[in-house]
């Protein structure tokens, strides 16, 4: 009972609408409960009126839950309904966003899978005659690179990179007409990365591209290019595509260790 006096008052009303369905009060507080979205315009009389009993009753009943009659007790229980409606759409409203990413995410991988299979294979190919590799991106994507970089290297690859993107920048004048040169930007509009890439492509690299813009140059200039469909990032007027260019990169991981 201790518990009980600590409840809301709506929340009281949905314990008794529970219990034995032949007491009046379990009547009363079932028809309120059912009804919360309507007290507004409900009368003493429509309650006594729907639960088969006396004005008296419902009176009685307000009074057991603490409160001085019906008035009192609609008004509380309008307030509270409103705050409980409100904290339980917010509850729904972060589920539907949790499954919004999950959805964004899984729609970015399975684009990966269902599009650029051939891709995956090919590039796994040329990367099995062991050329030199290089590795461009900035920000996030440096975290990408870093992974790739580990296991290339477990794997025998020569690999050039660096997290700092002015290394990035002079290692890409040692590149090589034989070389392959992968580069994550997810605009594909970044005028450093751009420059980058024209330098490698004025001695004939291949370049692997991996980008949410179809239309860049970047991507139109790619010997092979990779596709994230939607913006990964959490916060507003930021983009990332950290899972889908991870996803990449284990992706052409598998297929390498497979191929050789």
């Amino acid at each position: 009972m201790e518990n009980f006096k600590n409840q809301h008052l709506i929340e009281k009303i949905g314990i008794l609408a529970n219990q034995n369905p032949s007491l009046i009060k379990t009547l009363i507080a079932k028809f309120l409960k059912d009804n919360l979205e309507d007290l507004k315009k409900m009368t003493i009389n429509d309650v006594a009126r729907a639960c088969n009993c006396a004005k008296s009753s419902v009176v009685k009943f307000c009074k057991e839950l603490g409160c001085e009659g019906f008035k009192e007790m609609s008004m509380i229980l309008m307030w509270e309904h409103s705050v409980f409606k409100t904290i339980n759409t917010k509850k729904i409203e972060n589920l539907e966003n949790n499954k919004l990413f999950f959805e964004i995410t899984e729609q970015n991988i399975e684009n990966l899978k269902n599009n650029y299979l051939n891709n995956f294979i090919e590039v796994a190919n040329i990367l099995k005659e062991k050329p030199k590799v290089y590795l461009f991106g900035k920000g996030p994507n440096t975290h990408v690179i870093e992974v790739f970089n580990n296991y290339l290297m477990k794997l025998g690859f020569t690999v050039f990179t660096s997290t700092d993107f002015d290394v990035q920048v002079r290692l890409s004048h040692n590149v090589k007409e034989n070389d392959i040169c992968f580069i994550f930007s997810v605009s594909g509009l970044t005028k450093n990365i751009l420059d980058i890439e024209q330098t490698i492509k004025e001695v004939g690299a291949k370049t692997i591209v991996a980008s949410s813009n179809t239309s860049c140059d970047l991507a139109k200039r790619s010997d092979y290019f990779f596709e994230v469909l939607n913006n990964e990032e959490i916060f507003e007027g930021q983009r990332s595509a950290v899972i889908s260019f991870s996803f990449i990169v284990m992706q052409l991981l598998y297929f390498i260790k497979k191929v050789n």
